[in-house]
């Protein structure tokens, strides 16, 4: 486990909503490619039965702190699953 050196608010919108609040703890992932490679984010948020579910194409951006950009892309498998809760 990674603990960060000080506090910081970090925002997880998928076409311009704020998951973070949604997402399951110690689901995000982040892998940065070397090269001509794409960087990846995976995570798994909550279903909250929203008629506005994640879906491919929307975009997605990981923010740090109000304005330090950590990630942007877009959704290209979004695979529902029956959540254990």
């Amino acid at each position: 486990m990674t603990i960060l050196d000080s506090a910081h608010t970090f925002t997880l919108t998928f076409n311009g909503v704020d998951y973070w609040p949604y997402h399951l703890k110690q689901t995000l992932r982040i892998v940065e490619a070397e090269g001509g490679q794409v960087d990846t984010l995976s995570c798994e948020v909550e279903d909250l039965g929203w008629a506005t579910d994640p879906r491919e194409f929307w975009e997605v951006v990981l923010t740090a702190d109000g304005t330090n950009v950590l990630f942007g892309g877009y959704i290209v498998k979004a695979k529902p699953r029956v959540s254990p809760a």
